[in-house]
């Protein structure tokens, strides 16, 4: 039997053997997720929320993260790995927002746990001694990711687009990593009724993926914020101001 130190080396090797792996293309994915399709719309401003998974329309998901990438490196975060990004595609959604001229304004992936699947923050390291990793053996729960944009007003119709599909379809449980130094984000995730998690309530950081400072890199550490299916329903969320399109 391993110990607790040997099995955290373990882990971190599985990592690296997945930011190894060749890109996955279109053709090699064999999951079904929903098809790309109109969610949702704002007839006030103009914005519409889609959905598209990498199966479906592999061309709108390297968009997708080509935009994503672009804010992170705008905001000076170094180390984005398309390798292990792709990874977790193979299990998601992505919700995006464009305008009525079809200019992308906003985005966020919903990553789904599964039993031969990671969830993100399943591959980052504690931010402790020893270095291991949280492990999350629940199913029907879900990771939030790559929530970026560049029109703060189209990510309420995103956010609560996002919500409404995860009280639709009975998702347990949330989680979303946050770097706590950006306060508007956070600030945005406690309004809708995240919480920090009390189970996996330790830091966490990903070895290559972080900021420079002084000529030093410096991982992120991330903080593990949790939204569980009672805390949207009592939440009672107001979906009146937007149109929901039939499947939605």
């Amino acid at each position: 039997m391993q110990t607790e130190e040997q099995n955290s080396v373990t882990q971190i090797q599985d990592i690296q053997e997945i930011a190894n792996k060749p890109v996955i293309k279109a053709d090699d994915v064999g999951f079904d997720v929903q098809k790309k399709n109109k969610y949702s719309i704002d007839e006030n401003n103009g914005y519409i929320c889609y959905t598209v998974s990498i199966q479906d329309d592999l061309d709108k998901i390297e968009e997708l993260r080509n935009f994503v990438k672009g804010i992170y490196k705008n905001n000076q975060y170094e180390g984005f790995s398309d390798f292990v990004d792709i990874y977790f595609d193979l299990n998601s959604i992505y919700f995006f927002v464009e305008n009525s001229e079809g200019v992308l304004l906003s985005t966020q992936r919903v990553v789904f746990k599964t039993i031969n699947s990671l969830l993100p923050c399943e591959m980052a390291i504690i931010d402790k001694e020893p270095k291991r990793r949280y492990v999350i053996e629940e199913l029907d729960v879900a990771e939030l990711t790559s929530f970026t944009f560049n029109d703060f007003k189209s990510t309420n119709l995103l956010i609560t687009s996002i919500i409404h599909y995860l009280e639709k379809n009975k998702i347990r449980k949330g989680y979303a990593l946050l770097d706590k130094n950006s306060k508007s984000i956070y600030k945005v995730y406690k309004q809708v009724g995240w919480k920090n998690s009390k189970v996996y309530n330790d830091q966490v950081y990903f070895c290559s993926y972080g900021k420079k400072l002084n000529n030093s890199f410096f991982p992120t550490l991330w903080q593990l914020l949790e939204i569980t299916h009672a805390d949207i329903n009592n939440k009672k969320f107001n979906y009146s101001n937007y149109k929901f399109y039939q499947g939605s």
